[in-house]
């Protein structure tokens, strides 16, 4: 599953903005070739992913993932963004085609609704 991005900011509306911020969050998602600010706080975090390679077909799964999240704050607004930004992998038996991840339920749960933090 490649969560959509209102998948991802309901998650996080749900889950996350509730009980850690005290100011307006949203949430956006980056693909692996996008680029995203270095401005705001910056961190990696751990995940398992899937993934298909879209030229030969090949599944695999990597315990190896890595997703970067971003926070920032505006504080004359005071409303932030959180902007996330999952890592691809590039197939191992064509080495074709760098794919994007698709996401276990259990490891979106974990990531949108417990491990972003301002800490």
């Amino acid at each position: 599953m490649i969560p959509t991005d209102e998948e991802w900011s309901q998650k996080f509306a749900d889950q996350c903005v509730p009980c850690t911020f005290e100011h307006p969050w949203t949430m956006e998602v980056f693909r692996t070739n996008e680029k995203i600010s270095e401005k705001g706080h910056c961190y990696t975090d751990g995940v398992k992913y899937k993934f298909k390679c879209s030229t030969c077909t090949r599944s695999w799964t990597s315990m190896k993932g890595c997703v970067r999240i971003k926070l920032s704050l505006d504080t004359e607004q005071q409303e932030g963004i959180v902007q996330l930004q999952p890592t691809g992998q590039m197939c191992r038996r064509c080495k074709k085609t760098f794919e994007e991840p698709s996401w276990y339920a259990e490891e979106m749960d974990k990531v949108g609704g417990g491990r972003i933090t301002l800490e």
